[in-house]
């Protein structure tokens, strides 16, 4: 029969007259001694100050309760009656040194009321006795010795000798396993101001005992032929390296050996014969064998899978779900996640790995990713709420993803792109689920090479299919050929091209050709798989045309370029001042829509949207100050000259509503300044924070006849008069549904030929119904020299002055007046022939009157 043999965590007898070591102990101070305690004649004897006081002190080292049984064995003794103001509480275990602070922990009580008293056992924050002592055995004063042994099951058991000797009478048993942390043992005296030395302890001695059966830590595979066990504790040798005592299914049975390390026991190596299956798990069972103190195991089940990580090609991983968007909720938690699957028959070790968007890069944790398994990737603080959904693995930090766009990429641990997908809103094919709370999921898994037309929105109630088969799966196969959508000759010495399709990673220089001839050193494709970046020996220079043709690319499933395949581009160029101008500005959307903003490259330039800013400010002391900033663009966008783009967070939103949008000319950012309904400041910024383009708008320059403004753009009426001029500004006509983003507008200026000398008031005749057609007129000028100042005014068939367009306006050269059919109150004039009269006069004193006739009619 093995004997337990015990393991004393610490004991003291106070002989040594020291309490600064073996144990090292720490006490009250009440006294203003240092100590309240002190040793005398081999016991530990009370010392607080001769007043009422509460003292204390206490010893680090109860080991652990929960893995070993352990037992306190002490005495006390007092030699009067014990009451509320003279007794003892020896804590067995406590949370805090400082007795009196105790949160967590148990203890013995000597003494409270007198008559009554007994050994009893209680736990912080209950004063109910878990073993309550029937007879007052200290009722009259106490010199005894007691025992307290809790077991790993958390039973307590509390014995006596109140004799003082070592008869120990059982007072009674208890069970609770509340309180576990404590590490502090120690005496609580509670005196008056006569029994300050009148508590004394001695011989304590904590000691524990191993009880508890080995358990299996884990199992490691060590080759084809070998495992490692850890076991929670070390192992007796001669049961541990007793062979027959392990055994292994799936057709490996014993092992030819067992050896407990020598280094660390803890451990048990064993070696078969025959080599694990690869990727099947095998089951192994662990029996008969003890720990250095007897116990034994019964019977131990456990799984263990040999494989061979491999390295993982391009598409052995691939992204399956984004949910970039998740306010407001579905069913899934309220956070961002990307779903990755193992489109493979290998295996990957993921440590290494990360997965990043154009701004963060988050490193993954060791994980085995199998053939045919999900891995949900999340912020660290969501791990918990997704793993429920299957596997999640948190990381930190997180590459927070845009809602509206965002390039995503997961590379293995030597930095080789695996997978990637650049998503926008439009992916979801539905502006409802664009809105948030829904996942975008791929279709197909076998088809590697779409993007856009292999996603859609999800379709599961829950607003997504985290770690398990998407909603939409279905065949998509692609049989289409790889078309080149984009060519950008963004510096002198490299040119993009831009495919709709992931493209076999076989490229080289002879599948590209440049007129006029450039000759291309080197190609290097991106990490989206769906750009080529052309590295030229030569230079591109600015205000040529040139054609990128390409030959033999084809897609990751083999599907070819057309060989006629050819795309004009330019090499872009920087931008001034007015380059680039504001055209059109959606600051009171509809409800539920929202704000844009039009721009159009009034140059002969090609020009990247990419660096460019988009503000909004507030005007002080004629001076303009920005207040939001946010880019233009996420990308390369090249605007070709006189080309429009709109600028919008929600371009599916932005084209339900206006239907006749150029979709290709609706720009997606994260955020645009906000623009507020009654009037503000949009401002476009230059890689140098120089400005290109300002206007401060109102919502008096809208069409003052109509009855609710809400969806109504403001349209640019001509491309060369002042950016700032309300006249240069009108509502955008009915019969193009009040806007015309990404188009031209509908209140657009034709070119009138004007003699110097003259105004043209075109149209002649105006209807102001709002329709666009001849809404309002304008009346253009043109001087051979600038200087001229002008009072404009409509008058009606009795002359009298209806509305002022001007008065003393300092003209330019050329420009215009515009009249909508409105008076000076904002009221639409009758119909009727009306004249424009315009009085024109410079600092010579010449004098110039200029008139001319508008109809004003209406539709019957």
């Amino acid at each position: 029969m093995v004997k337990f043999p015990c393991q004393s965590q610490f004991t003291d007898d106070f002989s040594d007259g020291d309490l600064s070591i073996s144990p090292a102990w720490s006490s009250s101070n009440q006294s203003g001694a240092g100590f309240d305690f002190y040793t005398a004649g081999g016991e530990l004897q009370s010392n607080g100050p001769e007043a009422s006081a509460t003292l204390w002190i206490s010893t680090n080292g109860v080991p652990d309760v929960t893995q070993q049984e352990v037992a306190w064995e002490f005495k006390a003794r007092y030699e009067a009656s014990p009451s509320s103001s003279n007794n003892v509480e020896i804590y067995l275990l406590s949370n805090s040194s400082d007795l009196t602070n105790a949160e967590e922990g148990y203890f013995i009580r000597l003494g409270e009321s007198g008559s009554g008293d007994g050994i009893d056992l209680f736990k912080t924050g209950s004063t109910t006795p878990l073993i309550s002592d029937p007879n007052p055995s200290v009722a009259t004063g106490f010199n005894v010795n007691i025992r307290i042994t809790r077991k790993a099951s958390g039973q307590w058991v509390l014995e006596a000798d109140t004799s003082g000797g070592e008869s120990y009478k059982a007072i009674g048993t208890a069970v609770d396993e509340e309180f576990i942390n404590g590490a502090y043992f120690g005496f609580k005296v509670e005196h008056s101001s006569t029994k300050n030395q009148a508590f004394y302890f001695d011989d304590v001695a904590v000691t524990s005992k191993d009880t508890k059966a080995p358990g299996l830590v884990s199992t490691e595979v060590v080759s084809s032929t070998r495992i490692d066990l850890f076991f929670s504790e070390n192992i007796d040798t001669q049961t541990g390296e007793d062979a027959s005592n392990y055994f292994a299914d799936s057709g490996i049975g014993y092992p030819a050996s067992a050896r407990v390390d020598h280094v660390n026991p803890s451990i048990v190596h064993l070696d078969f014969v025959s080599s694990f299956p690869v990727g099947s798990p095998v089951k192994i069972s662990i029996t008969g064998i003890q720990d250095l103190f007897g116990n034994m195991v019964s019977s131990i089940l456990s799984e263990f899978l040999y494989f061979v990580e491999e390295v993982a090609e391009v598409k052995d991983v691939i992204i399956t779900e984004i949910l970039a968007d998740p306010s407001p909720p579905n069913d899934l938690p309220d956070k961002e996640f990307v779903e990755i699957y193992n489109n493979s028959d290998k295996i990957f070790g993921l440590s290494g790995w990360h997965f990043s968007d154009l701004k963060e890069r988050g490193a993954l944790s060791n994980h085995y990713l199998f053939p045919g398994k999900y891995l949900i990737l999340c912020p660290k603080e969501a791990v918990e709420e997704f793993g429920q959904y299957g596997a999640a693995m948190g990381l930190d930090p997180w590459p927070t993803l845009n809602n509206g766009e965002d390039f995503i990429v997961i590379k293995d641990n030597d930095d080789h792109t695996i997978d990637s997908v650049h998503y926008s809103k439009s992916w979801y094919k539905s502006s409802s689920k664009s809105d948030g709370g829904w996942t975008l999921e791929l279709i197909d898994p076998d088809n590697l090479c779409s993007n856009g037309n292999n996603w859609t929105a999800s379709e599961h109630l829950s607003g997504g299919t985290p770690g398990i088969t998407n909603s939409v799966l279905s065949q998509n196969p692609d049989l289409t050929s790889p078309e080149l959508i984009e060519v950008l000759g963004l510096r002198p010495d490299s040119v993009v091209a831009r495919f709709n399709e992931v493209l076999d990673t076989e490229i080289t220089p002879d599948n590209f050709v440049i007129t006029p001839y450039i000759d291309i050193s080197n190609v290097v494709l991106g990490d989206s798989f769906t750009e080529v970046d052309l590295k030229l020996s030569g230079q591109l220079h600015g205000n040529t045309a040139y054609t990128l043709g390409v030959k033999g690319i084809k897609d990751c499933s083999g599907n070819f370029v057309s060989s006629e395949e050819a795309l004009e581009f330019y090499l872009t160029e920087p931008a001034d001042s007015l380059d680039i101008i504001i055209n059109e500005v959606l600051f009171n959307p509809y409800s539920g829509g929202v704000d844009f903003v039009e721009l159009y490259n009034n140059s002969s330039k090609h020009i990247n949207l990419k660096g460019r800013l988009m503000a909004n400010g507030v005007k002080q002391d004629g001076q303009y100050f920005l207040k939001e900033i946010f880019p233009a663009a996420v990308r390369d966008v090249v605007l070709e000259p006189h080309s429009y783009i709109v600028v919008t967070e929600d371009a599916i939103r932005v084209k339900e509503q206006y239907p006749m949008s150029e979709d290709r000319n609706l720009n997606e950012v994260k955020k645009l300044p906000a623009y507020n309904d009654n009037g503000g400041v949009v401002i476009l910024i230059n890689q140098d924070s120089a400005v290109l383009d300002l206007l401060e708008y109102s919502e008096e320059w809208q069409f003052e006849l109509l009855t609710d403004k809400e969806g109504v753009s403001l349209e640019r009426v001509s491309f060369t008069a002042p950016t700032n001029d309300g006249n240069n500004w009108k509502s955008a006509a009915s019969t193009v549904g009040f806007a015309t983003p990404g188009y031209v507008n509908s209140q657009v200026k034709t070119g009138v030929q004007v003699v110097n000398g003259n105004i043209v008031a075109d149209p002649k005749v105006i209807i102001p119904d709002g329709s666009g057609q001849n809404d309002f007129t304008t009346i253009t000028y043109a001087f051979d020299q600038p200087g001229y100042v002008a009072n404009s005014r409509i008058v009606d068939a009795f002359g009298r002055t209806i509305k002022t367009l001007g008065e003393n306006d300092y003209l330019a050269t050329e420009g215009f007046y515009t009249w909508d059919a409105t008076d000076d109150s904002g009221a639409k004039v009758r119909t009727g022939y009306y004249l424009v009269y315009l009085e024109v006069f410079n600092l010579n004193g010449d004098l110039l009157q200029f008139k001319e006739k508008v109809v004003v009619g209406t539709k019957f």
